[in-house]
């Protein structure tokens, strides 16, 4: 199974989010507050950052903080069952 990165996607307008599929696995689209967030492989994050950027419809692109977030409660929950 391959590594994956999550990004969040901040777009100016919804209507374009189909094209989002080019890049990687869309998993949600926020109509109402114009985001995406889209699953890509972690060894193409930042080229497909890079070529997200270059879109019009797109206003900033995001890595999500899910990875170092789940690192930190596996410590937490390691120093918890030791007690």
């Amino acid at each position: 199974m391959e590594a994956r990165t999550e990004l969040l996607v901040s777009l100016f307008s919804v209507k374009q989010a189909k094209q989002l599929h080019r890049f990687g696995d869309v998993r949600y689209v926020s109509r109402r507050m114009r985001y995406a967030i889209l699953f890509v492989n972690q060894a193409e994050t930042s080229k497909s950052i890079q070529n997200l950027n270059q879109l019009r419809m797109v206003k900033k692109v995001e890595v999500a903080p899910t990875q170092t977030l789940a690192h930190q409660f596996a410590a937490l929950n390691e120093a918890a069952e030791g007690d």
